[in-house]
């Protein structure tokens, strides 16, 4: 869980700090488990590629045994917390 420990950062109109394990945007506040920060984190940075799966889980889960669901699960709090795919690639 390294890439995650950086300085905050804005996406589009969230403001991520990792950090702590926080999304802002507006009023709303989220607080993001570290592995979901991690893959957000490692998402922002990728903005203009298109990560694999096997890519996802080499990098962010780093040898921890996980299947794609675990992946999708995790991608898919992002939407639960208001973030869309042009969130991502702002």
């Amino acid at each position: 869980m390294g890439e995650s420990r950086q300085q905050r950062f804005t996406l589009g109109d969230w403001l991520v700090d990792p950090v702590i394990g926080l999304i802002c945007s507006g009023n709303k506040e989220v607080t993001i488990r570290p592995r979901e920060m991690d893959l957000l984190v490692y998402l922002a940075k990728r903005t203009d590629t298109v990560v694999a799966t096997d890519n996802l889980i080499e990098n962010v889960w780093k040898g921890v045994f996980v299947t794609n669901d675990s992946v999708y699960f995790s991608g898919s709090c992002a939407r639960h917390w208001g973030m869309t795919a042009t969130t991502l690639h702002t």
